[in-house]
């Protein structure tokens, strides 16, 4: 390994400029010009070590530990006129030009130097303090607990969690509130105090309708007004959503925000989910009167069902409609087809032929710019 000479300077606060100057390794050197550089700083207050335990017990030295930046009042050398002399002494004995040979005996003797003069903080307690902690800490697990009961008695079905498994999305409601600072240019708009499970199912594409249906199994969550936020329904990001419009109180204990407010009052977010241990939310386990979407629709004015999905309209009918209904929805803007060729722009087809619908619509939108992908047919309602 080439060798070449690196000089380095120190600047201590009570002997001025200390230089010196290695034959050595450049790795060598540097690591040998850190340990000599703690030495000059031990009078900064950057190194010390940290006593702790019980007084008059069992008493651990931790560290060293150094500060990057400022100083530790605390750590202040104990006898500073010895450690003066004592480090000008260590520097007077230093070869003018450190080689290999010299460096075990220069570290072993800065190793020795550094432990007899690095400052000590004290933080150990008295037997009070460490009984006052204790209390203390026993007293916030209390208190914590106690909220627990709060939130479970005002939101909560059961103090039983579940946890999501894998190859589920679970459907949450959370209690929301901006917990963005302007003066540290902290920015969280939509920070969740609370979440709890309205939902579990198979993984699915994230869309309004599912969480309007897991809505209507509330009805103190189905009475709220609420507005879809998504770019995309089709996008698995945290951005389809469900927010509610207003605020509502916190049932329990107000808290502060990072800022330093008051949090009383928050909003509700209905979202998706794909991994977690959540409360269920008071209701969760009653079942479900609703039929199941796959369940046969008998034919009736009322069994026609229409489904909205981005620009798309979906018509669904138990049979085929009448000649006078087909034509008037054709000048609305709506095509029709047979089979697998059923899924036109609209989306308009007879339920017999959903599943070639559908397949057909995912060609659709792997293949844009085909002219029918222009026509859509206008919401109904």
């Amino acid at each position: 390994m080439s060798t070449q000479t690196y000089p380095f300077q120190f600047v201590s606060p009570h002997l001025g400029t200390l230089t010196i100057q290695c034959k050595l390794p450049k790795e060598t050197a540097e690591k040998l010009a850190s340990t000599l550089r703690s030495l000059v700083q031990l009078a900064d207050g950057r190194w010390y070590y940290e006593l702790t335990g019980v007084q008059g017990q069992e008493v651990h030295k931790n560290g060293p530990f150094r500060l990057l930046f400022g100083a530790d009042d605390k750590a202040k050398i104990a006898d500073e006129p010895a450690y003066v002399q004592a480090l000008q002494t260590f520097w007077n004995e230093l070869p003018t030009l450190i080689h290999a040979e010299h460096v075990p005996a220069i570290q072993e003797a800065a190793n020795q130097f550094f432990e007899q003069h690095c400052p000590e903080v004290d933080k150990t307690e008295t037997p009070e303090e460490v009984q006052a902690r204790q209390a203390a800490l026993e007293a916030a697990e209390a208190a914590q607990q106690a909220e627990r009961q709060t939130i479970i008695a005002a939101y909560a079905d059961d103090a039983q969690e579940i946890t999501l498994e894998k190859g589920e999305i679970g459907v949450i409601l959370a209690l929301v509130y901006d917990n963005s600072d302007m003066m540290t240019d902290y920015y969280h708009p939509r920070s969740a105090k609370n979440s709890f499970l309205l939902a579990r199912m198979p993984s699915k594409r994230r869309q309004e309708r599912l969480l309007r249906q897991v809505l209507d199994r509330y009805p103190d969550l189905k009475a709220v007004e609420w507005t879809w936020h998504g770019r995309d329904k089709y996008s698995h990001g945290p951005d389809c959503y469900l927010k509610s419009k207003g605020t509502f109180d916190y049932l329990g204990t107000p808290f502060k925000a990072y800022s330093g407010h008051e949090v009383t009052r928050l909003w509700y977010e209905i979202r998706f989910v794909s991994s977690g241990r959540y409360l269920p939310y008071k209701g969760y386990h009653v079942p479900s009167p609703e039929p199941s979407p796959s369940s046969p629709i008998p034919y009736s004015p009322d069994a026609i069902r229409i489904e909205y999905e981005r620009t798309w309209t979906w018509v669904y009918f138990p049979e085929k409609p009448a000649d006078a209904v087909r034509a008037e929805l054709t000048q609305m803007g709506g095509q029709w087809g047979a089979d697998a060729e059923a899924g036109i722009s609209s989306g308009i087809s007879q339920r017999k032929n959903l599943r070639g619908c559908l397949r057909l619509n995912k060609r659709m939108m792997m293949r844009p710019g085909r002219k029918w992908q222009k026509l859509r047919l206008p919401p109904l309602h």
